[in-house]
């Protein structure tokens, strides 16, 4: 396949590593990788996004804001956190991160309803439950006011 990828494809081919099973150079619009998740699931840490450049990856936490910097070709595990040792590093790929995201206009993470893991389990219940009625009375004058506007004095629609 010697064809470019279309445009609304980010990334580089493989093709030529794939077909001649030798080391091959994937062309890339740009130099840094970005994984970014948006959502949560099942890990503790929440959402989170990560970018490599060079030999660094900076893994940014969206709820607690943590940022980790970690030289990937010294620490193939990750257990070295360098973001207090090399701050300026961090405010580069941090810098990149975020322009990357609004150049690709990324969903951005939203918080979600989460227990509070040192109260009792009836405790995070009655919380969450008391979150979910509260947000459900403004949904309920949202929604009042937005009839009221639509509808002229008489009661009847515009």
């Amino acid at each position: 396949m010697t064809e470019p990828l279309p445009e609304s494809v980010e990334g580089g081919s493989f093709a030529a590593v794939l077909s001649t099973g030798k080391t091959a150079v994937v062309s890339r619009p740009r130099d840094e990788y970005v994984v970014h998740f948006p959502h949560y699931d099942k890990d503790p840490t929440g959402p989170s996004s990560a970018i490599l450049l060079g030999d660094f990856k900076l893994i940014r936490s969206y709820e607690s804001g943590a940022l980790h910097l970690h030289d990937i070709t010294r620490d193939i595990r990750e257990r070295n956190d360098l973001s207090t040792e090399m701050p300026n590093k961090v405010a580069e790929l941090n810098r990149r991160f975020d322009d990357y995201l609004k150049s690709v206009k990324a969903q951005m993470p939203v918080a979600a309803l989460r227990s509070d893991p040192s109260k009792p389990a009836e405790t995070n219940s009655r919380e969450i439950e008391r979150k979910i009625r509260r947000m459900t009375k403004i949904a309920a004058v949202i929604l009042l006011c937005a009839q009221v506007a639509i509808c002229s004095p008489d009661g009847k629609r515009d």
